[in-house]
């Protein structure tokens, strides 16, 4: 062999790459080429020790002053020119090391000194774990000392039960208990304090505070609350901006050593988050129970699903007092989305749904943001799925987006091995509309099947969004299915809000009804009636509903809707869930590595799969046969009727609708106003004829004559007991069986109440707002028609007892008057005569007249009009169907 054109082929190798790994290869591979005992294997060998033995500068120079002399031969010029690039970039190295040193140390001795405003701000924090003590006026003249001894007084008797580590005096009148456990608190707020004139709050919540140092004197607090919103809340609205100005809070500045400079003390927000995740759950019922597991342990807020299991055109597998459902309106959905509704709110948008494509608005407080989850199908062309989503984002605020989507589609961009020609597209898709992309590199793929693993699953963002999603990660615990959970956290600046969308009743079955009666007669003892005479009608009712809350808080539980485990779930299950995620990891790994026993691997990670999925439906069906045989023998018509029956039915979520012009909503205010203005229209008085307004002014100009008698107790006896149990509550709380414990126990306080109402001529406010509750006509119309819903109005039990007994009025004036046609008959409740009969008869004028909330909403001011020979209720009936509104 010519040892001549060796120097030229290692040239050309050189030129190819200047990496230390690279030139170590090409030399390795020189080395096996050339004959044992070449002139050049000690310098070769040299270089080699040299890597291996780990590199320095002076040791790069040693080694390469020993080549120098050493070397004889013609290819010297080549391997020096080696040692000269190693020792170039050693010495580019060392020079970036020292720099790095340096600026660590300025640090460690700067910043001990030297305090700026931190980025990041926590939750919100209290003080201590207990209740506050407080009088319940105001203006009351009482001493903490005073205040102490009444609280020692009434936690006398629970002392042998009760902690208390502290009782501290606030900045205002009034006491902190400091007790250990929030058991502890609830014997504090059930000791009966309220009945010595104290009111009970929770411990309230500090916002976290920061301190900005040596700012200069002469700036103003609000010049700097500017400058602070401007620079760590840009991309909000100015409507946000104003209402996070308002929550910043420059509480005081003080003065240090160096002159003309203060340090300022402010609170900020809290900063609060959702937590969200993405899986393909591939038409699989385990998987299903597996998400729903996740979901309750990691406390989950929204979970955006591609191929969920579906049943009957129903997303199923996910079912929990405290998740919502929504899909698509397709009879196949291949996309869904989960709700926790105690932590979020959420408005579908219909405008672009499909079988594969949905979205959502989400809001906490003011603050909010959309949430599309897509299905790219893999036998369909992606180009079709990225068009819908394109006037998706058309129809939506793309400055707050988030895209969950199983792409099927391969990219660098996205940490794949590989790009294909759907990920090709789905990278210039992403440029074009301004996407980030929020994959980042993971110890997991999202897809690892059998036949191979990537990463197809993608989470696109707006750049205002990109800003605040946070520790964004792929895991592992859904092991039912092929495609792996990837969550983040949407953390945003807004304050916390306290979301009551499931809100907690009284548990009427566990009440102690002894102890309510024994409450409530000391509550309303007769000096306390005799105050409660003096206040107005809607005070008296404000006051009564005080009283009447604290007794039921004391004597009656709450039924509680909490987010359970599953009553299926046993350890072997948990278990073979473990040993299920540990051979996948082995299968994994043995695939990645080449192994010899990958076969094995597979066969073991197959048999465990199925032994899992199995044993879940062999649980869940046992579980249910259980209760089945448990609550059909306990109760025939009880829960099992209302499953057969399909009466248990989910709280209906309103999308959006279509309007009589065509358009449709694209919010939930725009949804719930065009329902109001279809279940009960505004009085326009533009619109009104010449009659409406000459009957309108005459009521405006009518004076009541107070000649009515007082309601008595006999009336109010008979219009309660019209009223059925198990009914329910209006926006009080208060159902038909508290209101019959709070006559049965206190019948002066109710008597007192309609009596003043009466005399003032006044249906009170709280009366007049119902608790408004959407339900649908037909399940199978459409939900996307004004037309397909009708409203159920929850009013207050005391309100209906009250109008019972002035419609017994009215009826009794009618027909002592002779002014209803007909004689009496059974079935009115007046005998003699028969229905029909008296409908036959009926060939007179009568005032009596049918009020038409949604057609003509001026109807009841024409029964008004005829108002001769009951003069007396005219008053009132204007009280009664003024100003009433809904929730």
């Amino acid at each position: 062999m010519d040892h001549s054109e060796k120097p030229k082929k290692q040239t050309n190798k050189c030129t190819k790459s200047l990496e230390v790994s690279v030139e170590q290869m090409d030399l390795e591979e020189e080395k096996r080429k050339r004959p044992a005992g070449s002139e050049y294997s000690a310098r070769e060998d040299s270089l080699s020790s040299c890597t291996e033995d780990g590199l320095s500068l002076s040791k790069v120079k040693r080694k390469r002053r020993r080549s120098k002399e050493a070397d004889n031969g013609d290819g010297e010029d080549v391997i020096l020119s080696k040692w000269s690039v190693l020792e170039s970039k050693m010495q580019d190295l060392v020079m970036e090391n020292n720099q790095l040193k340096t600026q660590l140390e300025c640090h460690q001795t700067y910043l001990p000194i030297q305090k700026t405003y931190a980025p990041a701000v926590g939750t919100s924090v209290g003080q201590s774990l207990g209740p506050e003590a407080c009088p319940e006026d105001e203006n009351d003249k009482i001493t903490n000392e005073e205040i102490k001894t009444k609280v020692m007084s009434v936690l006398k008797k629970d002392m042998t039960k009760l902690k208390v580590r502290n009782i501290r005096q606030l900045r205002s009148k009034g006491l902190v208990v400091e007790v250990n456990s929030k058991v502890d608190v609830e014997i504090i707020k059930n000791s009966g304090l309220q009945g010595e004139g104290l009111k009970m709050a929770e411990p309230r919540k500090l916002d976290p505070s920061l301190i900005i140092y040596d700012v200069e004197k002469e700036h103003k607090a609000e010049d700097l609350k500017n400058e602070l919103i401007c620079k760590n809340f840009d991309g909000y609205n100015d409507q946000e901006k104003v209402k996070i100005n308002e929550k910043i809070n420059f509480k005081y500045c003080f003065k240090t050593k160096n002159e003309g400079k203060v340090n300022w003390i402010v609170q900020l927000p809290v900063r609060e988050y959702h937590h969200l995740i993405k899986i393909n759950a591939q038409r699989s019922m385990a998987a299903m129970a597996d998400i729903r597991k996740v979901m309750q342990d990691e406390s989950l807020d929204l979970l955006c699903i591609q191929e969920p299991y579906v049943f009957k055109n129903k997303v199923r597998g996910i079912t929990a007092p405290l998740f919502e459902i929504f899909q698509p309106s397709s009879v196949y959905p291949w996309v869904a989305i989960v709700m926790n509704k105690r932590r979020v709110e959420a408005f579908q948008i219909s405008t672009r749904d499909s079988d594969h494509i949905m979205c959502i608005q989400v809001r906490f407080g003011s603050f909010r943001f959309f949430i599309v989850n897509l299905y790219c199908q893999f036998s369909l062309s992606i180009e079709d799925f990225l068009r819908d989503l394109e006037g998706l984002l058309n129809d939506i605020d793309r400055s707050r987006v988030v895209i969950c989507m199983d792409a099927n589609a391969k990219s660098i961009a996205w940490f794949s091995d590989e790009t294909n020609q759907n990920g090709s597209l789905l990278e210039e898709f992403i440029i074009a509309q301004g996407l980030n992309i929020l994959n980042k590199p993971s110890n997991f793929p999202t897809y690892i099947s059998g036949i191979g693993e990537s990463n197809r699953d993608v989470i696109l963002a707006s750049p205002f969004l990109c800003n605040l999603i946070q520790r964004w990660s792929v895991s592992d615990k859904v092991v039912a299915s092929d495609h792996n959970l990837i969550s983040f956290r949407i953390v945003h600046k807004h304050g916390a809000v306290n979301l009551k969308m499931v809100k907690e009743s009284y548990n009427i079955k566990a009440a102690d009804w002894d102890k309510f009666g024994g409450l409530l007669s000391t509550e309303l003892d007769e000096n306390c009636l005799t105050r409660m005479l003096e206040l107005s009608a809607d005070d008296f009712l404000k006051k009564l509903y005080r009283i009447l809350t604290d007794v039921c808080r004391r004597s009656i539980p709450r039924r509680k809707i909490s987010n359970r485990a599953f009553p299926w779930w046993n350890e072997s299950l948990e278990r073979l869930r473990s040993g299920l995620r540990r051979s996948r990891k082995q299968f994994s790994r043995a695939r990645r590595l080449q192994c010899d026993n990958l076969e094995q691997c597979k066969e073991i990670y197959r048999k465990a799969r199925n032994n899992y999925v199995k044993e879940i439906r062999k649980a869940k069906n046992a579980s249910w046969r259980d209760f089945v045989s448990t609550e059909g023998n306990r109760d025939p018509w009880g829960i099992m009727h209302k499953i057969v029956k399909n009466k248990l039915q989910n709280q209906l979520s309103i999308g959006s609708l279509v309007l009589p012009s065509g358009e449709r909503t694209k919010s939930w205010e725009e949804s719930v106003t065009a329902l109001l203005h279809k279940f009960a229209p505004r009085d326009n008085l533009e619109n009104e004829t010449i009659i409406h307004k000459t009957i309108r002014e005459t009521n405006n100009n009518y004076k009541n004559s107070n000649l009515e008698p007082e309601i008595s107790y006999g009336e109010i006896g008979h219009a309660l007991g019209l009223v059925k149990n198990k009914k329910a509550p209006g926006l009080d709380g208060f159902g038909p069986e508290i209101v019959k414990a709070l006559w049965t126990n206190c019948k002066e306080a109710v008597h007192n109440l309609f009596n003043k109402c009466l005399r003032e001529c006044k249906f009170l406010k709280a009366w007049k707002v119902a608790k408004l509750v959407i339900i649908p006509k037909n399940p199978e119309a459409s939900k996307q028609l004004i037309g397909s819903y009708r409203p159920i109005a929850l009013l207050s039990v005391l309100s209906k007892v009250f109008e019972r007994i002035i419609v017994n009025r009215i009826q009794m004036h009618l027909h002592k008057r002779d002014i209803l046609p007909g004689a009496e008959c059974p079935l009115c409740g007046f005998p003699e005569e028969t229905v029909q009969h008296i409908m036959f008869n009926c060939t007179e004028y009568t005032p009596i007249r049918y009020v038409g909330l949604e057609e003509n909403a001026d109807d009841w001011k024409k029964i008004i009009e005829t108002k001769e020979g009951y003069n007396d209720f005219v008053e009132f009936a204007q009280g009664v169907f003024d100003k009433r509104t809904s929730r």
